[in-house]
């Protein structure tokens, strides 16, 4: 099970609702909880189609019009049921069971106050959960906007370490550690250059000695980000162990070729060099026309991968003198590249009477899925009522 959080910044722009449906769509969570949504709960109800995530508690933001600020949000898939505890402008605090009832487990996604003068407060808002609803297996995560160490952060002035010692102190009081972490190790930046820069790790996620005895395997790790000043991390209780094989991947002809005019010549071309033998002269004139498609078009997929890599690699480094002004023109490149795969997504289902900026990934992806159903063939009848099965029996007749 993943669950994801994200203090987004706003979703009041089509950048961060892009962000954050390719976000949802890549790591597929099961839980997501959101900070800083400055959305109405009303506003937030449209967000499941957009997420894919069936259920939702939010907590509004307070103000109006450009004035907004604060705002929380949980969501969460069908396969796991979720009972709220209590809610408040700073956290969501709720029990989490299986739909089978083999576990469940207390988490509590935590906002923490920004002010300064207030800080405090969010060590008092650990400490006073602690007390209530006692479960065991425990998790708590999200933005507390405190640090527990010195060493994590960087630049601006020496860190607080009243705050430090408040922040350690509510752990130890309730029964709570650090999880850890994989990937860049500051989780906000104030998006300054050079002698300016700050960065700070803030998000993080908190655990129980018994959630760990539950999910001895999970991890924490923390995501590229752009589109806010805070990254996104991931808390996978089951993470995926790589192992050796093949990937199993079907080459499709895609229709979006065809609106390349020199697709008819280089499929001809490709055909007249293939086999005699009808499946074979189709399998290497497929395989042709992919390597044409992807030196033609490029592959979008993967160069959102790379660019997440890049950008990655240059969050890691971010103290150079710099290095911002690529980080940000590798941002801008990302974005116009999920825009890309979102048209990608559309013309693949056909269902092109929605505007590509109002697309519902779980819907483009579903009809996508649907089609590639419609389209597989499992048998065929030659004229002599014959009925074959295997795919080059199939290839063969159909030629």
């Amino acid at each position: 099970m993943k669950t994801l959080a994200w203090n987004c910044r706003g979703l009041g722009n089509r950048r961060t609702v892009r962000a954050l449906k390719e976000l949802c769509t890549v790591q597929d969570p099961t839980c997501l909880f959101l900070m800083e949504t400055k959305r109405k709960d009303h506003e937030m109800n449209r967000m499941r189609g957009s997420t894919g995530l069936q259920n939702i508690i939010s907590v509004s933001c307070a103000g109006n019009g450009n004035r907004r600020a604060g705002g929380l949000a949980l969501l969460w898939k069908n396969e796991v049921d979720v009972a709220l505890l209590s809610t408040s402008s700073n956290h969501i605090d709720c029990l989490v069971s299986m739909e089978d009832g083999s576990l469940s487990y207390r988490a509590t996604g935590i906002y923490g106050f920004p002010e300064q003068h207030r800080k405090h407060l969010t060590c008092e808002l650990i400490n006073t959960l602690a007390g209530l609803h006692p479960q065991p297996a425990w998790m708590v995560f999200g933005d507390f906007n405190l640090i527990l160490r010195e060493e994590e952060k960087y630049g601006g002035a020496l860190p607080n370490l009243n705050f430090i010692a408040l922040f350690q102190e509510a752990l130890h009081r309730s029964n709570l550690s650090d999880m850890g972490f994989e990937g860049n190790k500051y989780t906000w930046r104030n998006n300054q250059d050079g002698a300016d820069l700050i960065m700070a790790r803030l998000d993080r996620c908190l655990v129980s000695p018994t959630w760990l005895d539950i999910f001895p395997h999970a991890k924490n790790v923390h995501l590229s980000h752009f589109a806010s000043d805070h990254l996104p991390i991931l808390i996978d209780t089951k993470p995926r162990q790589r192992g050796r094989g093949g990937n199993g991947r079907v080459i499709r002809f895609e229709e979006c070729w065809l609106r390349d005019k020199e697709c008819p010549d280089v499929l001809a071309g490709l055909w007249n060099e293939g086999g005699a033998d009808p499946y074979t002269r189709a399998t290497s004139c497929l395989v042709g026309l992919k390597r044409w498609a992807k030196h033609r078009f490029g592959n979008v997929p993967a160069e959102i991968k790379a660019t997440k890599e890049e950008l990655n690699g240059l969050q890691e480094g971010i103290h150079e003198e710099g290095v911002l002004a690529t980080i940000k023109n590798l941002e801008d490149h990302l974005d116009d590249l999920l825009e890309s795969e979102e048209i990608w997504w559309s013309q693949r289902s056909r269902a092109m009477w929605l505007q590509h900026g109002d697309k519902n990934s779980k819907f483009f992806h579903q009809k996508a899925t649907q089609r590639k159903e419609r389209n597989w063939v499992d048998s065929i009848q030659d004229d002599a009522s014959i009925c074959y099965e295997k795919e080059e029996e199939i290839a063969l007749v159909m030629t």
